[in-house]
């Protein structure tokens, strides 16, 4: 019923979907979430939005990438700063899920944080940074470090 509601993207949805992403405990909350997102898609809730912000730092992993997703879904560029923090010292799949969130929101005050992300040894944070801001994976800034990992013929 999740998928279908975020499916939908009907914003009559986000209300009952707000009250189930804080309240449910369950091994679904992942996919309320996400519906939650959907249903919001182009046109956030403040409501909403705040509870996807919250999300974003969720004990589980799961939850808070969905919440990330549902974020770049809402494209309110009033919700970057969380994500930029996300990309800058959040853990692994919450970093890469906001870089990617970042480009998705077309987000060009986050350029800096995506730039540093290059620099990272997460190769995956650096390729989502990349992607994010437009640039094309092959022409990541690798640091001296990074290239020697990398045979002679493809650098």
């Amino acid at each position: 019923a999740a998928t279908a509601l975020a499916n939908r993207g009907d914003p009559s949805s986000v209300p009952a979907l707000v009250e189930l992403a804080r309240d449910d405990r369950s091994s679904t909350r992942a996919e309320v979430v996400r519906a939650l997102g959907g249903a919001m898609r182009d046109h956030g809730d403040r409501a909403g939005r705040k509870v996807l912000v919250e999300l974003t730092l969720d004990a589980d992993p799961q939850v808070a990438v969905a919440a990330v997703c549902g974020l770049a879904a809402v494209k309110d560029l009033a919700d970057a700063p969380p994500l930029r923090e996300l990309v800058g010292g959040g853990a692994g799949d919450r970093a890469r899920a906001a870089a990617w969130a970042l480009g998705e929101m077309h987000d060009t005050a986050s350029f800096g944080v995506l730039a540093d992300a290059l620099g990272t040894h997460d190769d995956r944070l650096a390729s989502a940074a990349a992607c994010a801001s437009g640039c094309p994976c092959v022409t990541l800034a690798w640091s001296t470090a990074q290239r020697s990992r990398v045979p002679a013929s493809y650098g």
